[in-house]
């Protein structure tokens, strides 16, 4: 009926408008989801740049670590002089990594890996909001910590508080008579406070 309708309809102005509309409405409405998903696309793609560039962030496209665990690495001065020498690569850092309780008061504790490094990435230089980069003791006093706005609000953190770290020893020599080793106790001073939208 429908095609008879149709094409009845073609020799009529009538029937040639409604064509028309029908036409029109097909070819917005192929133009509306065509639009619907190059913009989902262009969201998706920005998302996945956004989150590559943050973890890229906290670390590096590639990352060299030695072949035994948790030891650090032989001739790292050489090795970092031969790798800042190949082609595309625009920067090599070194990175000290150790597991820690990190420490405020008696109720506001916390596990974290704290990261040793001569220089803060760039990513994370540009989001500080509190402070600023400063890991070197002033006249003596204690070395700087700069910290992630999570860890901040879940410890209550904030700049010029002093913070205590309990590590474990990793040399023999630190072990007690029971055979129990004993942490390492260090105090730092948050210098800084960044945020990167992501959980660290």
């Amino acid at each position: 009926m429908s095609l008879r309708y149709l094409w009845g309809a073609e020799g009529r102005e009538e029937g040639r408008s409604f064509l028309r509309f029908i036409t029109y409405v097909a070819i917005g409405g192929v133009a509306l989801g065509v639009a619907a998903l190059l913009l989902a696309l262009a969201i998706v793609r920005g998302f996945s740049r956004e989150i590559e560039n943050k973890i890229v962030g906290f670390g590096a496209h590639i990352q060299v670590t030695s072949y035994v665990q948790d030891q650090p690495l032989d001739q790292g001065s050489d090795l970092r002089s031969e790798l800042a020498q190949m082609d595309g690569i625009s920067e090599v850092a070194p990175v000290v990594e150790q597991p820690v309780l990190l420490r405020r008061t008696d109720d506001a504790i916390d596990g974290v890996v704290l990261l040793g490094v001569e220089q803060l990435p760039s990513y994370l230089r540009q989001r500080i909001h509190e402070g600023a980069f400063e890991v070197h003791p002033r006249d003596g006093g204690h070395p700087g910590l700069v910290v992630g706005q999570e860890l901040a609000s879940r410890l209550g953190l904030e700049v010029r508080q002093l913070v205590t770290t309990f590590a474990l020893r990793e040399e023999t020599s630190g072990e007690s008579s029971f055979g129990v080793r004993t942490p390492r106790v260090k105090q730092f001073r948050v210098r800084g406070i960044y945020d990167t939208s992501l959980k660290n």
